[in-house]
């Protein structure tokens, strides 16, 4: 299967998506009817959505059975190359900006200020999704990365727990989703009343 272009087109409408949400953010006197881009939020939801389709054409591609060890591993190998490179670079990125920051104004430039060892450890080995501490404190909007690793390593187990027993996936997916997302809509409702209260 070829690149897929009207993927790249959600791709690109989820990034204005985000960047809307972020420019909102920052910029609070603009007038109200910018509020209607409020919807931006939801362009990390649309990245996700292709993220598991692009997981389920993947899984279809290296592994056709649970069994094929070797599909697997190519699985797992083709995911790492794709989104560890550009994470590591902005890790160091950002690393860097702030340890220029920190000498020329004795501040950081506001995102991924946490310059400690383990922070950076807990990053390369993509387990920063697990830990409120480690999530965002590195680089700016780690959060999604560690969030899609763990969409991309339960990806194989979960296209062929659906493939095999339909039903009875999709029953327990819509309860864990849904349990997930109201689980989650409170832990960031708590986040953003803790960062306003911060400014």
């Amino acid at each position: 299967m070829g690149r897929l272009h009207s993927l790249d087109v959600v791709k690109g409408i989820a990034i204005i998506m985000v960047i809307l949400c972020h420019s909102l953010q920052r910029f609070k006197e603009l007038p109200e009817i910018f509020g209607y881009f409020s919807f931006g939020q939801f362009g990390c939801s649309l990245f996700f959505m292709v993220s598991g389709y692009t997981v389920a054409v993947s899984c279809n591609k290296y592994c056709p059975s649970i069994q094929n060890w070797s599909g697997i591993r190519q699985y797992y190998s083709s995911r790492y190359i794709s989104i560890a490179p550009c994470y590591y670079l902005m890790m160091l990125v950002t690393f860097v900006l702030n340890t220029l920051s920190l000498a020329v104004i004795d501040a950081t430039i506001g995102f991924g200020g946490n310059r400690e060892a383990l922070g950076y450890l807990v990053n390369i080995l993509f387990l920063h999704g697990f830990s409120s501490r480690w999530m965002n404190s590195v680089v700016g909007g780690g959060w999604y990365m560690g969030t899609a690793v763990v969409l991309f390593a339960l990806g194989p187990w979960l296209y062929f727990t659906l493939k095999k027993c339909r039903l009875v996936a999709l029953i327990l997916a819509g309860i864990g989703i849904s349990a997930l997302s109201v689980g989650m809509s409170y832990y960031l409702a708590d986040i953003t009343k803790l960062v306003q209260c911060k400014l």
